[in-house]
This record gives C-alpha cells, sequence and structure tokens, in this order.
C-alpha cells in the first residue's frame, strides 16, 4: 500500500484503468492505523470504508441533504452482515455518521417500516486534508453492472471510456484554487473520478425514467479528461423550463413572462442577488442558487425560503400551482420534471457519432456531424410542446 499526499500530483501520471487507487481523508486515514480493526487485513478494511464514503457522498450530491436515512442493507453491502456494527461504531466514533430522530421524534420502528436516520458530521464535511491509496499489489476489476436496454454505441462508451487520470487531477485541482472551492469538494470530485475504475453501470432511477450511469456524478472539468474528445449540447433552465412544458401538458395557468424568462435562459439570475455576497465567482453562485431553489421550490415546496419568497413576487400564478401540487399527496414534481426530461434526452438518435452518452439534460457525442439534427430533435420536442428551448453548445 503506497501513500501519496493529494498535493502530489506529478506521481498521478503513473494511474491507468487499471489502478487500484482511492481517496481518503489523511485524518481518517491515521485514525484507522492506530487503532484495532475488526478484520486482519487494514487494506480491505481501508477499501471498504473508502467505497461507502463514495456512496456517503454521493447520496449528499443527489438529495442536496446531509441528513438522511440509511438501510441496514447497505451497511452490510459495504461492510458484510457479520462486521457492519463493528464498521458504524468506527464511523460514529471518528465523527463521520451520528443517529438522529425523525422530524416526528421516531428513531426507529421496524414494524412501522421507520428507517434510522444519520446525520453527516461537519468535522467531516470540512476536512483539509487528503490522501492518495495506492493497492500496488492489487489490480482493479472493473464490475459491468448493465440494468436496461440502451443503444449499443451508448453502452460501449460508459464501459470503455477512459480518464486521463493525470489531467484530472491537474485540473480539478487548477479549478479548486481559481474557484476557492473547499478542499472536501475537490475531494468529492476526484473520488466520483476515481469510482470509474471500480464499476461502469447503466440503470434508470427507482422513481424515473432518467438514465443514471458511470458519468453521471463526474464533473464538468473531469468530463473534459475522457481520451475521446466530445462536443455537448446542454438545456438552458432546464428544470424550470420543463415546468413550463408540465403547467401547459396539464392546462395549470401560468405567467407568460415565466415562460420568456425560462426561454432566454435566464431564470436563476432572477436569484443571483439573494446569495450574491457570499460568491465572488459566478459559476459557485449559479450551482448556490440553483440548489436551493431545486431544495426550496422544484423538488419540494418551502414557503418560508427566501427564492420561495421571491418566487411568489415574481410569479405569484406559478408559486400557487407549485403550492397546489405539494399538496397532493400522490404527485411528485420533481419526477414529473424529471420523466418529461428523460422522454427528450433518452430518445435522441445520434448518426455518426461513434460513442455518445446523455446526462440528464445534455449529451456528448464525439462526431460534429450529429450537432445539427440533434439540435432539430431537441428544438422540435420544445415545439410541440409550446416551449422554445435555450441551447448551450461545446465543440
Amino acid at each position: 500500500m503506497k501513500l501519496i499526499k493529494l498535493s502530489d500530483i506529478k506521481l498521478t501520471k503513473s494511474f491507468n484503468k487499471n489502478s487500484n487507487v482511492k481517496i481518503i481523508s489523511t485524518q481518517l486515514l491515521n485514525s484507522i492505523l492506530s487503532i484495532e480493526l475488526p478484520i486482519k487485513n487494514k487494506e480491505i478494511f481501508i477499501s471498504n470504508v473508502v467505497e461507502f464514503l463514495d456512496y456517503l457522498n454521493e447520496k449528499m450530491e443527489h438529495e442536496y441533504l446531509t441528513a438522511f436515512t440509511i438501510s441496514v442493507d447497505i451497511f452490510i453491502k459495504y461492510f458484510s452482515r457479520d462486521k457492519y456494527k463493528q464498521y458504524l461504531q468506527i464511523l460514529k466514533d471518528f465523527e463521520i455518521l451520528t443517529n438522529i430522530s425523525h422530524e416526528n421524534g421516531v428513531w426507529y420502528d421496524k414494524d412501522e417500516g421507520i428507517t434510522k436516520k444519520y446525520r453527516v458530521h461537519n468535522s467531516y464535511l470540512n476536512n483539509t486534508d487528503f490522501t492518495l491509496v495506492i493497492f500496488e499489489d492489487k489490480k482493479t476489476k472493473i464490475k459491468n453492472d448493465i440494468k436496461i436496454k440502451v443503444d449499443s454505441k451508448y453502452e460501449k462508451t460508459i464501459l470503455t471510456e477512459t480518464l486521463d487520470y493525470y489531467e484530472v487531477f491537474k485540473n480539478e485541482i487548477e479549478y479548486h484554487k481559481e474557484n476557492n472551492t473547499t478542499t472536501f469538494s475537490l475531494y468529492s470530485r476526484l473520488s466520483r473520478a476515481l469510482s470509474l475504475n471500480k464499476k461502469r453501470y447503466i440503470k434508470k432511477g427507482e422513481k424515473v425514467d432518467r438514465i443514471y450511469h458511470s458519468f453521471s456524478n463526474l464533473s464538468k472539468v473531469t468530463r473534459k479528461c475522457f481520451k475521446t474528445k466530445y462536443s455537448n449540447i446542454d438545456l438552458d433552465n432546464s428544470q424550470p423550463t420543463f415546468l413550463c412544458v408540465y403547467l401547459k401538458i396539464n392546462n395549470i395557468d401560468f405567467e407568460t413572462y415565466y415562460q420568456e424568462v425560462c426561454e432566454n435562459g435566464k431564470f436563476y439570475e432572477l436569484f443571483y442577488d439573494i446569495y450574491k455576497k457570499e460568491f465572488t465567482d459566478e459559476k459557485l453562485l449559479r450551482k448556490k442558487v440553483k440548489n436551493v431553489i431545486y431544495k426550496s421550490f422544484l423538488f419540494d415546496f418551502v414557503e418560508n425560503r427566501k427564492v420561495t419568497k421571491r418566487l411568489k413576487e415574481l410569479f405569484p400564478k406559478v408559486w400557487q400551482a407549485l403550492k397546489d401540487l405539494k399538496q397532493k399527496q400522490n404527485e411528485t414534481l420533481a419526477s414529473n420534471l424529471q420523466n418529461i426530461e428523460a422522454k427528450l434526452f433518452n430518445n435522441i438518435n445520434v448518426t455518426y457519432s461513434t460513442k455518445y452518452f446523455t446526462l440528464f439534460d445534455a449529451i456528448y457525442f464525439n462526431n460534429k456531424k450529429d450537432k445539427l439534427n440533434i439540435i432539430k430533435q431537441i428544438k422540435n420536442f420544445g415545439k410541440e410542446c409550446g416551449i422554445k428551448f435555450s441551447l448551450s453548445i461545446e465543440d
């Protein structure tokens, strides 16, 4: 087992697609190495912990939360039925996770199907020093897990595309320094990049038709480090725009101005001033605004949030429609918006590219001859719904 400081990126030039490399908090690593472990093989123990933390980081990224339920089956998956309680106690002792009660005060009720809830400690999220662990005697055997049928070129791309890890580390560290992101954010982005050497998968969401795959969680910086060079087309303001589609489909009245803002790709900008003092970089400001909007009224509806109040000021009809939807127990707006998105992007035809993949509201392809036809398909979908889509295109 070889340990490399995150700052020494030159050593990452030796990485290849078979390298068994993981990243972990230096403090956590030192703590693990200083105690008696529940299993004799410390490399396996470290590997199991890192893979569970990858799961934890992905859950936080997807749900925009640091507190959520985790079933016993998840712990067993990563730590085994015999040892998971010992692993979990170590995670608690080292201030990674702690048990918390649900909002109704209940901690756990097997009969009522109430799973234990955990909060991720701030001490873990505030880690600033990380170490790369290279398991020198063990080459990674990548597992393939294809749950759904997709185009053969799509599947081949997900299973075979590789990263230039030196470029990944160099560019992600540069992005981190230039944008003053947290070290934990850098760690999380690198962890997701390294996950490609562990498993490749393609699946649909549990409740939506969205396609999730091994590239879904990679940062935009990392995606530019693929060995293959891709063009990409993104739909601007996708979720607010798909809300327009949803409202039209269901004959729900809303402001014409709301549609105009979405079609011009300027929806999030209406909320920038709320958080502008916190961010000097517009990319980070935009990410913050999007995250808060998703949590406040697109994927949930919380009336007392600043952005929700701003929505009511700007678009009272849209605000009322979202409030009404929240009160319908059988209606989940997020899944409706994501299914509209999937109906569009899951059915785009690609002719000339030998490699391509979709990424929720975007598509990546390696032959520019496909560009005009892809744009036409996206715009025709919008036209059928009475919406003009705004697109961002990178060659």
